[in-house]
């Protein structure tokens, strides 16, 4: 409607209307018709509009703009629009319904909303406490106060007040997941409101108030050109998962989305990539999203680590170190034991392919036994092939056939037993394969010649034995388990016994039904070879999956009762840890040197760009001061790529004897300007660094990398840029003239993809540190300035064990 039109003759209009298509259309159709059923129901929706409160709406004075008409509502429908004050002390609070209505426009700044909603029950205005709705000032009220912009690239900058600290915030997001594009840019704002009153700062009174407030708006939500998004901000969506991250520590990752209100700031030409759904109920989940909510949690993740994580972390990590020895010491004994068994296994396997094979051979040549029809002679041939099994498989269940958990074979036992399973699995293969092929063979004979009853006897005895000794063996750690948890055996412990009972059992009878061995009997197809088959992987089952379930429960059990860690998971990531040292060792490395040559592109892009402006010379006049430069810059150019050298990686690791005197030389050719200008100095006592066990390649490439990284920090300084070279007892010492390094974020300096730079990766600090791990050394931030070295960041380069053996 304009501002010249009436809303209450424009509803009238539309009653009239109804009532001339009514009086016309009542002489048109038939009473007794079907169609005359829909002129009813037109009835009712005229006599509504008369019968309600149209003629005593209460409009608006300015009324331009738009109007919803909602008639015949029921009471849950106008109640979603009514205060809510009987339950709570304040004034008036938003229900669900309406809280929509009064953050459809940001709250969260001081600007004018774009757009005035309100809302009209029975002629009264439906909510009187808008302004209870959150607002600009209570920001400043809260416990936690951060507010943010994030620039298109993921670089985010702002401030942080913690009560009344108020600190400067960056955070470079360096790279998004496969999958996942830069949203655009962002701002964030929002305030936290400590939930307990011994922690927070706030008085009774008002702590009382963000309480309420919290229940009843709290929340994150999302505005697109100060127009919200729905339905981020409600109670049920935790879109960037704070409560999960809270699950798992929440000492570590602090917010949660019920503590706090604010919200992210998008617009329509800045963020085109973030598109509504059809229903209006959030963003499609595409790569722009998973790119928008990925750099949101890293944020947050980072907000908490740096300013408001407590000590939970510290004190765990200090409590699992505390366990580390007798833990250590179990899994010395099992990797003791681990090696007895499986030297045993690999004796008894070779033994067994002579001795299982040559039995299987000479059960081949006695076939012709059971084609004479002789019944002994084929009962005979039943029952040694009924004890070969049986020995068969008491041999088979003394080969070990899986690493113990707590066991930490090195890599050369790692080799071995991959072979040694590979032998196993063709031995067991080929043994089955020749056993069911003699079975056929007798099962012919049997019903060709023998009485079909002592044939089913002998199977479902055969059946029977075999069930009786699994479960036999399964029931033996059943009741030693019960004996250590008499408890929990009057419950779980049977449902455990009676569940792999079933599944044993029904191993033969899901194929062959209820009676195994009377199908064989009577079957005329392959029901002997699923008989066989089953009678396989029954015993399988029984020794891969249920014996190793009940033995890791009665371990686990044993250990809980002496109050030490659970083995599975430890053993396991263990051993996966072993499996990846090697290929990280190589990666880190290769890294390395990638963010090196990365480093020098640059160089070479300006040297060459004076090449190509010498030739360009050249080709205009030939004079000999330009030739002159062009060798300069050539020779530059393969001092260079020279430098790299001692930087390759020989096909294998190499350890040498490292002198001062050739650190001096590497770093006087890689950075001959800054050497030579003084902005690199190296103090006298390098010359009588003698390091030996030294890998030189990772040495010389964390040497480059923490230059490089104190490069950008002298160039930010008040002070005159330097970088010097100091010896300690302890190693090398890289010390800078920058700011140093924060206090905060000390703890945090080597730790992967951490930088406080707008455009770093975080990485340079933590491949120097792991690759000199790796390699015997260390690399470490001292937190004050060591003897000899500038004031600002003290790297230290902590030498290698000093032996006359190779590592």
């Amino acid at each position: 409607m304009g501002s010249g039109d009436e809303p209450k003759k424009a509803v009238l209009l539309l009653s009239d209307f109804i009532d001339d298509w009514l009086d016309k259309n009542r002489r048109l159709i038939d009473k007794k018709s079907v169609s005359y059923s829909y002129i009813a129901e037109i009835e009712k929706l005229s006599n509504s509009i008369r019968q309600s409160t149209i003629k005593n709406l209460n409009f608006p004075d300015d009324s331009a703009g738009t109007s919803f008409y909602i008639l015949g509502t029921k009471d849950e429908v106008i109640e979603i629009f009514r205060e809510r004050s009987k339950n709570v002390k304040m004034e008036s609070h938003a229900s669900e319904g309406l809280k929509t209505f009064l953050g459809f426009c940001n709250p969260f700044t001081d600007a004018q909303p774009r757009l005035i909603t309100k809302t009209f029950v029975d002629q009264i205005e439906a909510y009187k406490g808008a302004d209870l709705f959150w607002k600009a000032d209570d920001f400043k009220n809260s416990d936690y106060e951060i507010e943010l912009t994030i620039t298109e690239d993921g670089f985010a900058k702002g401030k942080v007040r913690r009560f009344s600290e108020v600190y400067k915030y960056e955070f470079q997001y360096n790279e998004l997941p496969e999958r996942s594009i830069y949203p655009g840019a962002m701002t964030l704002k929002f305030g936290y409101v400590l939930g307990l009153t011994s922690e927070t700062s706030l008085p009774h009174e008002k702590h009382k108030y963000f309480n309420e407030k919290l229940k009843q708006i709290g929340g994150l939500y999302v505005y697109r050109d100060d127009i919200r998004v729905m339905p981020y901000g409600r109670d049920d969506q935790d879109f960037l998962e704070f409560e999960y991250r809270r699950n798992l520590s929440a000492g570590e990752y602090v917010f949660s989305h019920r503590r706090m209100f604010g919200y992210v700031g998008i617009t329509s030409k800045g963020n085109s990539g973030l598109r509504d759904k059809a229903g209006r109920e959030g963003f499609i989940k595409d790569k722009y999203y998973r790119g928008f909510t990925h750099i949101l949690k890293d944020v947050f993740i980072d907000l908490a680590k740096t300013y408001f994580a407590t000590s939970a972390k510290a004190e765990y990590a200090s409590s699992l170190k505390s366990k580390e020895k007798p833990f250590d010491q179990e899994a010395k004994e099992e990797t003791s034991r681990f090696i007895r068994e499986f030297n045993d296994s690999k004796k008894t396997l070779e033994k067994l392919k002579k001795t299982i094979l040559n039995d299987l051979s000479d059960f081949k040549d006695r076939l012709s036994e059971l084609k004479t029809g002789n019944i002994e002679s084929i009962n005979q041939f039943m029952n040694d092939l009924a004890k070969f099994r049986e020995k068969y498989n008491d041999h088979i269940s003394t080969l070990i056939d899986e690493i113990p958990n707590l066991a930490q074979p090195n890599g050369k036992n790692h080799a071995a037993w991959d072979s040694y399973l590979t032998d196993k699995q063709l031995f067991v293969a080929k043994s089955d394969k020749q056993m069911i092929e003699l079975s056929k063979h007798l099962d012919a004979a049997l019903k060709k010649y023998s009485d079909k009853y002592e044939y089913l006897k002998k199977l479902e005895s055969r059946l029977k034995n075999q069930e009786n000794r699994i479960l036999t063996r399964i029931e033996e750690k059943k009741d030693e388990i019960s004996t250590n948890l008499a408890e929990i055996q009057k419950n779980k412990i049977k449902n455990w016994f009676d569940k792999h009972k079933k599944d044993i059992e029904s191993m033969l009878r899901n194929q062959l039904g209820d009676n195994p061995p009377l199908q064989v009997v009577n079957g005329k197809g392959d029901e002997l070879e699923i008989f066989e088959r089953a009678l396989i992987d029954q015993n399988k089952l029984a020794k891969e999956t249920i014996e190793p379930y009940w033995e890791s429960i009665l371990k686990d059990i044993k250990r809980i009762a002496e109050a030490r860690s659970m083995e599975s998971a430890v053993g396991e990531l263990h051993r996966e840890l072993e499996k990846l040292k090697e290929r990280e060792s190589i990666y880190i490395e290769l890294a390395q040197l990638g963010l090196i040559v990365e480093g020098i592109d640059h160089e070479y892009r300006v040297l060459f760009k004076r090449a190509k402006n010498d030739f360009k010379k050249l080709n205009k006049n030939f004079q000999e001061e330009d030739l002159s430069d062009l060798e300069t810059v050539f020779y530059s150019i393969n001092e260079k790529i020279e430098s790299l050298s001692p930087l390759y990686r020989a096909g294998k690791r190499k350890y040498e004897t490292v002198l001062g005197d050739e650190i001096t030389q590497f770093i006087g050719n890689r950075f001959k300007e800054e050497f030579t200008s003084g902005a690199i100095q190296l103090s006298k006592s390098i010359s009588k660094l003698n390091w030996k066990n030294t890998n030189r390649s990772v040495l010389y490439a964390s040497i480059i990398n923490i230059i490089n990284n104190s490069f950008y920090w002298i160039a930010k300084s008040s002070s005159k840029p330097e970088i010097r070279l100091t010896i300690d007892p302890l190693g090398l010492v890289i010390s800078d003239s920058g700011p140093g390094v924060a206090v905060r974020d000390r703890e945090r300096i080597f730790e992967p993809y951490f930088s406080r730079k707008p455009t770093g990766r975080g990485l340079g600090l933590y491949l120097s540190m792991t690759a000199l791990k790796f390699h015997g050394m260390d690399l470490l931030l001292a937190e004050n300035p060591m003897k000899n070295a500038l004031d600002g960041a003290n790297f230290v380069i902590v030498k290698p064990v000093q032996d006359d053996e190779d590592d």
